[in-house]
């Protein structure tokens, strides 16, 4: 028996959007290979986002599901409805201001085929509207398949580069997205795919261009992120590294350790949460280790606290919620140095 090909989504969300839906939804409907269905959620535009969604929906040559709402939920759970309505295998998830190149669906379906991956993440050019200049962003030199977290914690692939099978997130699409940690807003949807899919591994990075990533004065991420910007997104971490507060890394892995224990026996994803789960827990555990190892107040006493904490195999890989080589060698220099010092 032949099995069936794996089927392949548009998942996008728009918002007053006009100016440059149309180039998208054009790139699309100019794929070599069609998407097999495109679920269109729009976060109550007040322009003519809708008229053109509902036209395109009418000439498409694949079926596209728009789903009108009125009110605005912000573009994290906008896409997160948009995706729990998709019934395909795959979702790539597409913003309204970008611009696919020809054979993204292509190039996507037989990277599918090949490997049956959890995410494909690629590579795309940069054009600037305000100069009118393009050009490649460095990304990804070759094809590779990473296992569970190959990618640090904290790594976000951008949204609009990312195809995710679904079945991993099965359990998730109809709650709400968990809330960011430090904050009293929802995770965004690809800082979340982002995070499952480097838990499950099998995540395929491709050096291919696939999308044409627009930016301009309107935005709802900023590309280079402002000052302000980064320092409200690290005003929960800001002292990790520097005063040594590592009581709050540790609370916030214990935090995201819970959030994907609690899917861990769920079907889909409860592999990839257990393992999630586990390594929050041994990177919480490490934390306060080190922030013991800190908080000592002669070099005697430190160098018997890293001791205890490389014994406790606090320094093993990354990969495991370990601190790496790096983090030993940092370490080792700290215990020498003045203790006065490490509370400057």
């Amino acid at each position: 028996m032949t099995e069936r090909e794996p089927t392949v989504g548009v998942v996008m969300s728009t918002y007053n959007g006009e100016a440059w839906l149309a180039e998208q939804l054009d790139s699309i409907l100019k794929q070599t290979v069609a998407p097999d269905e495109m679920i269109v959620r729009d976060d109550g535009s007040s322009d003519a986002t809708l008229q053109l969604l509902r036209r395109f929906a009418e000439q498409a040559p694949f079926p596209v599901h728009v789903l009108e709402d009125k009110t605005n939920v912000g573009y994290a759970r906008s896409f997160w409805i948009a995706f729990g309505r998709s019934t395909m295998d795959y979702a790539a998830f597409c913003d309204q201001d970008d611009e696919w190149t020809p054979d993204k669906i292509a190039v996507i379906k037989a990277e599918i085929k090949r490997s049956r991956p959890n995410a494909i993440l690629h590579n795309w050019i940069l054009r600037d509207d305000a100069t009118g200049s393009r050009h490649e962003e460095r990304g990804f030199a070759r094809r590779s398949v990473r296992g569970p977290m190959a990618f640090h914690f904290m790594f976000v692939h951008r949204g609009c580069a990312l195809v995710v099978r679904r079945k991993l997130f099965e359990a998730w699409l109809h709650q709400e997205l968990p809330i960011e940690f430090g904050f009293s807003r929802v995770i965004s949807h690809d800082s979340f795919a982002t995070l499952l899919c480097n838990a499950a591994g099998r995540v395929v990075c491709l050096p291919n261009r696939l999308l044409i990533y627009r930016r301009h004065a309107k935005n709802t991420t900023p590309y280079h992120v402002s000052k302000d910007a980064r320092e409200e997104l690290t005003a929960k971490m800001s002292q990790i590294g520097i005063k040594h507060d590592y009581e709050v890394a540790a609370d916030m892995y214990r935090y995201y350790g819970g959030v994907f224990s609690a899917k861990s026996a769920e079907d889909g994803c409860g592999e990839a949460c257990r393992f999630m789960g586990d390594f929050c827990s041994r990177r919480a555990a490490r934390y306060l280790a080190r922030k013991r190892l800190y908080a000592a107040t002669s070099r005697l006493e430190k160098a018997a606290r890293l001791t205890h904490t490389l014994l406790k195999g606090c320094y093993r890989s990354p990969r495991t919620g370990g601190f790496g080589a790096a983090g030993l060698a940092r370490d080792l220099i700290n215990v020498v140095r003045d203790p006065a010092g490490l509370r400057a």
